[in-house]
């Protein structure tokens, strides 16, 4: 069966979380058999093709120019809500935006300006017309099955566009992550992520001025918020270091000797730094925002993003904890068996043509 992936422009360029699980879902799926083409432009004919899989609902744009092939479509959400930090954390001319038009006017926004600075392609006629919730309505209604991280975030997308489709709730995986031998002593506090107002490093870096433990800031400024590193970097004492983008390797050899992962994000989804954190041996500290409280339980603490105290104290509670979360991570977020559930629903929607 060929199945065609749908992506943003950016996904290589400007790689992200969906990025990897693209990349991951195609390579599993690619051993069940499945011939998968990730595309990022429309040089595909979708005439080609089985199935279409769109990834990442919030930029629906990139997906109108698809439903006029009659095609079945499975749609991975990846649905961010970026409301609450816009509204307390953006810049003045975005929460303009966002108290005149909401927040999907604010999307929509957004979307014009990723075209204008060509970082995403022309969002077409019908997206500028029918603008972001209509455009999110009408790919929904055409939805064969629609793939969500939590049960959270179905009911998000159900609460915001008054329906969803038959829903999937598949997990993400954990097996490109290759863990090196734990260190017995383990020490600091580590924050692997894109640097960016909704991850919240800065605030991060805030909670942690007045310890002594060290913390290591290590990812990429956003395109689009370069100043946000600076800011960061200003705040900053001597115990916070920035690495940059580093490789997996390194990353894996960091997290076995770090106490501590934190990502206190306005959302998340999933959040693939905390799998890989609490594979290796660390204890981790993320928000209840988005559904992270469902997806990971027990596995984590959990902290106020815009509460320096509820952050230090989740810090804290984590620093004193023994848990060991290898073998369940291992159990509960595998590439392959979600690759086996995307493949389930490709074979049910084949069978029902």
């Amino acid at each position: 069966m060929k199945i065609l992936f749908i992506a943003r422009k950016s996904l290589y360029s400007q790689a992200g979380g969906d990025s990897l699980q693209i990349k991951e879902t195609a390579a599993y799926l690619g051993l069940l058999g499945y011939e998968i083409t990730i595309s990022t432009s429309k040089k595909e004919d979708p005439k080609d093709y089985d199935i279409l899989h769109f990834f990442n609902l919030i930029r629906p744009a990139q997906f109108l120019y698809y439903l006029q092939f009659n095609k079945p479509i499975v749609l991975t959400s990846i649905y961010v809500d970026y409301s609450e930090y816009e509204s307390k954390k953006g810049g003045l001319a975005r929460r303009l935006i966002l108290k005149t038009f909401g927040k999907f006017g604010l999307e929509y926004f957004k979307t014009l300006g990723r075209w204008i600075n060509k970082t995403d392609n022309y969002p077409s006629l019908s997206y500028l017309l029918n603008g972001q919730k209509s455009s999110i309505r009408k790919i929904l209604k055409q939805t064969k099955t629609l793939i969500v991280a939590s049960q959270q975030e179905g009911d998000l997308i159900s609460k915001d566009f008054g329906f969803k489709p038959s829903l999937a709730k598949i997990s993400l995986g954990s097996e490109h992550f290759k863990t090196v031998d734990y260190c017995q002593t383990r020490n600091g506090i580590a924050c692997i992520a894109r640097i960016e107002g909704l991850k919240n490093q800065l605030q991060l870096i805030k909670a942690m001025l007045e310890g002594e433990d060290k913390l290591q800031i290590i990812g990429q400024a956003a395109a689009n918020q370069p100043f946000y590193l600076e800011e960061c970097k200003k705040v900053a004492v001597e115990n916070v270091e920035f690495t940059g983008q580093i490789e997996p390797d390194e990353i894996a050899e960091i997290l076995s000797q770090t106490q501590v992962h934190a990502m206190v994000s306005y959302y998340e989804t999933t959040g693939l730094s905390t799998i890989e954190a609490l594979k290796s041996g660390c204890q981790v500290v993320i928000s209840e925002k988005g559904g992270q409280k469902e997806i990971f339980g027990d596995h984590a603490f959990y902290a106020d993003p815009e509460n320096l105290d509820s952050i230090r104290n989740a810090i804290s509670q984590a620093k004193a904890a023994k848990l060991s979360h290898k073998e369940w991570v291992m159990k509960t977020f595998s590439w392959e068996k979600s690759a086996k559930e995307i493949s389930d629903i490709y074979l049910r929607i084949r069978k029902e043509k």
